[in-house]
């Protein structure tokens, strides 16, 4: 492993670290993949198996270093003095840094004589060390997977229907997916919802915490709204596919790529929530596709909360743009929200309404 490490043999690392995690030997398996992932894996080429493989393992490294990111006592953990090199000081309630190990640098101007840390002290420079490598690694990645085409880019119906397509004129992907191509394709999307959300608390900790949980909300941190949105957009696209031989959504959602992650289905439901709390009628051109999309997502996942929060979110109470009146008065958009929470008799009526 050591000499794995010296030499920088990339995927022998990968290979170490498939290895000891088989075998129990977590901690051996986090250094691996902590020298393995200093570099964003080169997603542009691979297909959405390798990328599903690929994120597997990254969200599995991220929620160790996560874990170990806000462990209420690493001085006195066994794993992290372990892991890290934590030393006592030689005084009661300090600690030592080593040169060149990974928090001395980030302790800068608070060094005190003889590389010691107050441990309180050291507790904070710990947490903050590690928080922005967490951030540093998934924020670098999820730009990697938002650039690679086997998840950014919309399959070409005519080759996949027909197979036919003038490729050298055709920007969609061409190839003959099957159902083992679909469910890597919902993993990576909810690996990758995952991994982003594992950070989110951490790049927008103020703004977070109160949009989640808030029905109405009073800052606009369009980042992250931004992030949100392209991977619930591309997780209802995978949910509800533009070509019949994907099946039904009924088959989609009860899918083993849904139910082996739990922990991403619940970060879907919150962002959905978010997401419906923050949009908007502007622009106008998108409003009523982010609208159905995200209810949509919302019914289908959590429906219960759902059936609160969307009602009462700032599209749903606000004075509805004459753009989605209809002559008689009635609202299109209440009728879309009916018709999705398919709860009450007249959804089924509403619906064929919204689609007229």
């Amino acid at each position: 492993m050591f000499r794995s490490i010296v030499d920088d043999h990339h995927e022998r690392l990968a290979e170490l670290a498939t290895s000891f995690t088989k075998r129990g030997n977590f901690d051996a398996a986090l250094l691996c993949f902590d020298h393995y992932f200093n570099q964003v894996p080169q997603l542009a080429e691979r297909d959405i198996g390798k990328i599903a493989h690929d994120l597997a393992q990254f969200a599995n490294y991220v929620g160790a270093l996560r874990d170990l990111t806000f462990h209420e006592d690493p001085i006195d953990n066994m794993r992290c003095r372990k892991l890290f090199g934590i030393q006592p000081g030689e005084k009661d309630g300090t600690t030592v840094l080593l040169p060149c190990s990974l928090f001395y640098n980030h302790a800068g101007a608070a060094l005190e004589d003889n590389n010691v840390l107050p441990n309180e002290s050291f507790r904070q420079v710990y947490q903050n060390c590690l928080k922005d490598r967490l951030l540093d690694r998934v924020t670098r990645e999820n730009d990697a997977c938002r650039k690679a085409p086997a998840l950014h880019t919309s399959l070409c119906l005519a080759h996949v229907l027909r197979g036919t397509c003038e490729i050298s004129l055709c920007e969609r992907l061409h190839i003959s997916p099957d159902m083992i191509w679909f469910k890597n394709w919902i993993s990576a999307i909810l690996l990758q919802i995952l991994i982003y959300h594992s950070v989110s608390g951490i790049q927008y900790p103020s703004q977070l915490r109160s949009e989640m949980r808030s029905v109405f909300a009073t800052c606009r941190p369009a980042r992250w709204l931004n992030s949100f949105r392209f991977w619930l957009m591309k997780l209802y696209e995978a949910l509800n596919p533009a070509c019949h031989t994907f099946g039904p959504t009924s088959n989609m959602t009860l899918n083993s790529a849904i139910t082996a992650l739990p922990k991403a289905i619940g970060a879907v439901m919150d962002w959905a929530r978010a997401l419906s709390s923050e949009l908007e009628f502007h622009p106008i051109h998108q409003f009523l596709t982010l609208a159905m999309q995200t209810a949509d997502l919302a019914f289908t996942f959590d429906r219960k909360q759902a059936e609160v929060y969307i009602y009462r979110s700032q599209f749903a109470v606000s004075r509805c743009p004459s753009l989605f009146l209809r002559p008689s008065g009635n609202n299109v958009i209440q009728e879309m929200l009916i018709s999705l929470n398919q709860s009450g008799p007249s959804s089924l009526i509403m619906g064929i309404l919204f689609i007229r």
